[in-house]
């Protein structure tokens, strides 16, 4: 199915995902592996099931930090670095959908702590917003439009797929799941019946992200080179929590 909330008894794994799952499980759980200096690399055709096969390992890396460490483990624990904003942009909805699962096994589970997953996009700012006040702006240009564009990046719940912005100006801001004010910018689903209708554990507005690290991070290489110039960034790489301990490079041979 499109997505997470759709029935999904007749989803499969391919084998090659299946393999690299278990090859890495030992490099992931074990911190004294001798596996854990290898980079591991997916080398397989377009739309075969990469990103699911590495979300995997990311999911698993997440959680078992969590198990192991509690809230100390949250934090950012898993960096997905790219070399385009396009590419970034069309792998971000697809981490939004595993974050959301993450999410909701949390609120099930007692070991995975009390702080919520969180999946950030820090990109360039012709493509997202890096101020709260920005954020308003264009969210106060989209309530004005007859027939909206969504400047925000996720175009549809990662859970249940509704549209975060309507195709035609509505009447009720309730229509748009998007909090946008002076300090604070939150996605959340229009459909009241999602679970995820009070908030999406989703961030795309920097100064959002430096206040609360995601626990996975997408970002561009334009973004990382700006670290030495941002000591807000740091928030990233540790502070009071453990620092990242999954880097994925996707597109390599970009």
């Amino acid at each position: 199915p499109q997505y997470s909330g759709a029935a999904v008894s007749h989803l499969r794994w391919f084998p090659f995902q299946l393999a690299f799952m278990l090859l890495t499980v030992e490099s992931v759980s074990d911190t004294t592996s001798a596996e854990r200096d290898v980079v591991d690399l997916i080398w397989f055709p377009t739309g075969g099931g990469k990103t699911e096969a590495y979300l995997w390992v990311a999911a698993l890396e997440m959680i078992l930090r969590r198990l192991r460490h509690g809230d100390s483990g949250a934090g950012t624990a898993v960096i997905k670095r790219y070399t385009l904003r396009l590419l970034t942009s069309q792998q971000f909805q697809r981490a939004a959908s595993l974050i959301c699962a993450c999410e909701r096994l949390r609120t099930t589970e007692k070991d995975l702590g009390s702080e919520p997953f969180g999946l950030g996009l820090w990109i360039g700012g012709q493509s997202s917003a890096n101020t709260f006040k920005e954020a308003k702006e264009q969210y106060e240009d989209v309530l004005d439009d007859a027939r909206p564009e969504n400047p925000f990046q996720l175009q549809r719940c990662p859970w249940c797929g509704t549209r975060i912005i309507p195709e035609e100006q509505e009447p009720d801001p309730a229509f748009y799941g998007v909090r946008a004010e002076h300090t604070r910018f939150e996605f959340y689903c229009p459909s009241e019946t999602c679970p995820f209708h009070e908030r999406l554990p989703v961030s795309v507005v920097d100064e959002e992200m430096y206040l609360r690290p995601p626990s996975m991070l997408i970002g561009t290489i334009d973004k990382f080179a700006r670290l030495a110039w941002d000591h807000r960034a740091s928030i990233f790489f540790g502070g009071h929590r453990l620092p990242p301990s999954l880097v994925i490079q996707d597109e390599l041979h970009l």
